[in-house]
């Protein structure tokens, strides 16, 4: 029988890399139907990722829980799959539960210190949570610390490729910070910390970032160019919502409602769940009437 190890190597790549989730989901089957029982909580937490993937983010979570039910007995897995119970909670905007599980987590950390390489991913969700709660402030702390403990030997020891990935991933929430703050000359600062991973989802969320500079001093055709980019090296269906997102501001501020009603329609029914950050922005767009060329 194939070993765990290759099946997550292979559903990482249909899934992630891919984009065949039919194939990935077959893979899991397979290998679960000839495990008989054994890595029941690997395989519930893989199904969990895959359906993530694809941006079924409700039923994603269902399994990231029953998953973490199922890993209780190994402390490093279970500070693992509670990352990703955080990250999701966060993302369908139960803060609560967010919480809860950082609060778990970091119980875990303190009486297994072997699962403490994982504290910088948690810093990041409770970051999100601080941000998402309008503690800006405070979500700036957690970033911060999280960048700090990418230097740390047991995490700097990551191949690079996955270690630029995870700096940029902070330096990306930074700038939503700053430029949520009207901080441009940091936000600008975060971007280039982002764009230095070179990874094509970051590069397009750093374009993403890059038009709410042009959007903040009135360079619409500058945040239109940014967009496009965006677009062309985004490859993950969630964080395509932040293109939607930047193409609704857009067409707002250029009186343009016919066009903030289409992108709209088009973020909610390409998207299973809108991501609670994209549900908040879109809260705070002011409604106007009529349509301006």
């Amino acid at each position: 029988m194939d070993s765990y190890d290759q099946l997550q190597t292979d559903v990482y790549y249909l899934a992630g890399r891919k984009r065949d989730y039919t194939a990935a989901r077959d893979r899991i089957e397979i290998f679960a139907a000839k495990a008989q029982g054994t890595d029941s909580g690997r395989v519930t937490w893989l199904r969990g990722s895959v359906l993530r993937e694809e941006g079924h983010l409700r039923e994603a979570m269902v399994n990231f829980h029953v998953a973490a039910d199922q890993l209780d007995g190994d402390p490093f897995l279970l500070a693992a799959c509670l990352l990703d119970c955080g990250a999701l909670a966060n993302q369908t905007g139960d803060l609560s539960q967010a919480e809860a599980t950082a609060t778990r987590f970091f119980e875990l950390v303190a009486t297994h210190p072997e699962a403490r390489q994982l504290e910088e991913v948690m810093y990041g969700i409770r970051g999100d949570t601080c941000y998402l709660r309008g503690d800006t402030l405070g979500a700036i702390d957690w970033y911060k610390q999280a960048l700090r403990k990418l230097e740390d030997p047991s995490v700097a020891s990551l191949p690079k490729e996955q270690l630029l990935c995870m700096v940029g991933l902070h330096w990306h929430s930074l700038a939503r910070c700053y430029l949520s703050l009207g901080d441009l000359v940091r936000a600008r600062f975060a971007i280039e910390g982002v764009r230095h991973c070179r990874h094509p989802d970051l590069l397009g969320l750093a374009a993403c970032d890059e038009c709410q500079v042009c959007l903040h001093i009135g360079a619409l055709v500058q945040a239109e160019d940014w967009l496009d980019q965006a677009e062309q090296n985004i490859r993950n269906p969630q964080n395509r919502q932040y293109v939607l997102l930047g193409r609704i501001q857009l067409a707002q501020a250029r009186g343009d409602m016919a066009a903030v009603g289409a992108y709209r329609q088009r973020l909610e029914s390409e998207h299973d769940v809108i991501l609670h950050e994209i549900q908040l922005q879109l809260e705070e767009l002011p409604m106007k009437e009529g349509v301006q060329s």
